[in-house]
């Protein structure tokens, strides 16, 4: 009954893929001659970087996520207020030094480095006191963990701390605590003793 449905179903699929193959050529027949288009031109103009650029222009998402306070941004925006503060221009200008043009919406997020966080809350060692008695994560037996010292040594605050996501600190972990508890792989994998 399911191959007679399917069956049914393909030349209705063969005539959409076709129609769109037809408008997809159609489009670019129509375009003129020595006429970029809007995306073509963009790619061929290097994008001007300084302190005194507007950041929105680009990086849309990245500046409303300063007032979403559904974000942790929000909370650093509050205190720094703009780009910035974290941001140095330096390593802005080299990042923008070969972009020729806006992002794609595919755009990765770079992965800045820890001592852009460090030199604001300290060093690793000094959060690591200062979460001392976190009880945001605990095991499976309901013990607390204290996030900056766990058996993982000094992880990338980048992996915990989104800035411009809506991503809870503790998603990193559960990348590979999968059931979504923090126990020890061979609680769960460890072949099992009769």
């Amino acid at each position: 009954m399911f191959i007679r449905k399917t069956t049914a179903l393909l030349p209705a699929v063969f005539f959409l893929i076709f129609t769109l193959a037809i408008a997809g050529n159609s489009n670019a027949a129509a375009k003129p001659e020595g006429k970029a288009t809007k995306a073509e031109s963009s790619q061929s103009t290097p994008a001007s970087f300084s302190k005194d650029s507007n950041c929105a222009v680009c990086h849309q998402p990245y500046v409303d996520s300063m007032k979403n306070d559904k974000m942790l941004l929000s909370k650093h925006a509050a205190v720094a207020g703009n780009c910035f503060s974290c941001h140095k221009e330096d390593a802005l200008a080299t990042a923008h030094a070969k972009v020729k043009g806006p992002p794609s919406k595919l755009f990765r997020q770079r992965k800045p480095p820890n001592d852009m966080c460090t030199k604001c809350h300290g060093s690793y060692d000094g959060l690591m006191e200062k979460t001392k008695n976190s009880t945001a994560f605990k095991t499976t037996q309901n013990v607390a963990i204290n996030p900056h010292k766990t058996n993982h040594g000094q992880v990338e605050c980048f992996n915990c701390h989104k800035m411009h996501k809506d991503k809870p600190p503790i998603e990193y972990c559960y990348g590979c605590h999968h059931p979504r508890q923090l126990s020890n792989c061979k609680d769960c994998h460890a072949p099992k003793k009769e």
